[in-house]
C-alpha cells in the first residue's frame, strides 16, 4: 500500500476516533481536515459508498404480498364463518397470490361445493384448489 493511502486511512481513523470522544496528543484539528479532502481520501470514500449501496439488495417477498395472502385467507375463513349450514372448523385455508387452496373435511358434498362457492365470491380471490375430503357417513 502507498504512504498517500496509507496515510488517509490513519487520517480517516483518526477523525472517526475523534468524533466519539478519542483524541491523539499529536493530532491537530486542522491536520485533519486537510487530509478529509485529499483525492486519495475522497476516492476511498466513494468506492466505499458505492460500495455499500450495492450491498443493500432485498430479496425476499415483499411485506404488501404477504399481508394480501394473509388478509385474503381471514376473509375467507370469515366467508366460511358465515355461510348456514357449514362447518368450517374442519376447512383449512391457505392462500397465495390470489389462489385460495382449501384442505380438511366437509360433512357431504353439498358442504364442500358450499365452502368452494363462498371462497370463489370472496373480493381478490383468483383460483380456488379444493383439497376437500369428504367424510363418510357412520
Amino acid at each position: 500500500m502507498s504512504a498517500m493511502a496509507n496515510r488517509s486511512i490513519y487520517t480517516v481513523s483518526v477523525i472517526c476516533l475523534h468524533r466519539c470522544g478519542v483524541t491523539a496528543p499529536f493530532l491537530t484539528k486542522e491536520r485533519a481536515m486537510s487530509n478529509l479532502t485529499s483525492p486519495t481520501t475522497v476516492l476511498s470514500g466513494m468506492v466505499l459508498a458505492m460500495l455499500v449501496a450495492c450491498a443493500s439488495t432485498d430479496v425476499t417477498t415483499p411485506t404488501s404480498v404477504e399481508l394480501s395472502d394473509s388478509t385474503l385467507t381471514t376473509n375467507v375463513r370469515s366467508g366460511l364463518a358465515n355461510q348456514p349450514g357449514l362447518n368450517p372448523a374442519d376447512i383449512m385455508v391457505e392462500a397465495y397470490d390470489g389462489e385460495v387452496r382449501l384442505s380438511g373435511f366437509a360433512a357431504s358434498q353439498e358442504e364442500a361445493d358450499k365452502a368452494v362457492a363462498a371462497a370463489r365470491s370472496i373480493a381478490g380471490v383468483k383460483v380456488v384448489r379444493n383439497d376437500l375430503k369428504v367424510k363418510d357417513a357412520p
